[in-house]
């Protein structure tokens, strides 16, 4: 069994030359590894003639869109996503294999995702014990829209969120693969005959939620969904604004992806739905004033923006 490792980078040559080295020291050996080069200026071209890896050069900005490119040129029956600030263990690709071939229904594999610094939830959790109003609001985001579920592995909620538990380090030490709701593209594998079947990656997304939606898709058309904690990823997340997306586009795919994505069947269920938008976009002001940065207020306009977005692309349809 072939694989197709597909790596999307822009200018983080250090990141991807410590994620290219974990790829090299995997023990299984058949794969290909494809670098989808967003147009990167900080050396990356010539750190990649270092390494055996098939380029593919495009300036396009949308993830979804440079996915897409990656499953394409693939030669593998299996294509393995990672992120460039991701750092595979020896054994992941071994594990994914392993999966797919003792577990003949499964449409895609993941494994533990963990982070080295602390990801916005968990900083968001952890800060709320310092404050009355955090700790307030934290206690009915548990409780409510995430059921008391925030520390499971891979869960997604009809308010729309997602659970934590497969950044953590304690998802790598469950006992056996576990079916799950949806997986990241920072650490996930599916077989090419099903990303055609799905259609690929919706390029109405730009930079964000695109591997949510497509998860979602794969799980609707019959596929399941496998996590294995023997397949693990640490995630470096660099924090580089320059490297990431700005909160406009982060509340412009969000808002396209509750409306496109998120389908609440009972009343309580809807109230989650609607409180988890108050949530998420209170985020925006809680960081303007926080970080005293303006620029917070425009993921707000972003979400207004992300839902416009699909109503008229459904309109069109």
């Amino acid at each position: 069994m072939l694989v197709s490792v597909v790596v999307l980078t822009y200018n983080r040559c250090a990141d991807l030359k410590r994620c290219l080295d974990s790829l090299e020291g995997q023990t299984f050996r058949q794969f290909e590894i494809v670098v989808v080069d967003n147009g990167s200026t900080d050396g990356t071209s010539k750190l990649l003639e270092q390494y055996q890896v098939r380029i593919i050069r495009d300036d396009v900005k949308n993830k979804a869109y440079l996915r897409n490119i990656g499953w394409r040129n693939a030669q593998g029956d299996i294509v393995a996503y990672i992120d460039d600030d991701a750092e595979a263990l020896p054994d992941w690709l071994a594990s994914i294999v392993e999966t797919f071939e003792k577990f003949s229904e499964v449409g895609a594999v993941g494994g533990p995702t963990i982070v080295t610094n602390r990801q916005n939830m968990l900083s968001l959790y952890e800060s709320s014990r310092r404050s009355k109003l955090l700790q307030v609001a934290a206690r009915v985001y548990d409780a409510v829209i995430l059921e008391k579920r925030l520390f499971d592995v891979c869960r997604f909620f009809e308010s729309g969120a997602y659970s934590i538990g497969g950044s953590l380090p304690q998802s790598a030490k469950l006992s056996a693969p576990l079916v799950v709701d949806i997986l990241s593209t920072c650490n996930a594998a599916v077989r090419k005959s099903v990303i055609e079947n799905v259609n690929g990656f919706d390029e109405h997304f730009f930079f964000n939620h695109e591997d949510g939606d497509f998860f979602l898709r794969v799980a609707k058309a019959g596929y399941q969904l496998l996590f294995n904690p023997k397949a693990v990823v640490l995630h470096h997340v660099n924090p580089r604004t320059a490297t990431r997306a700005s909160p406009f586009y982060m509340g412009r795919d969000f808002g396209y992806f509750y409306a496109k994505d998120v389908r609440p069947k009972t009343l309580s269920n809807i109230l989650r739905y609607l409180l988890n938008i108050v949530f998420f976009n209170t985020y925006w002001l809680y960081g303007t004033f926080q970080f005293r940065n303006y620029a917070y207020v425009r993921g707000i306009y972003g979400f207004i923006s992300g839902v416009q977005d699909y109503l008229r692309t459904r309109s069109k349809a």
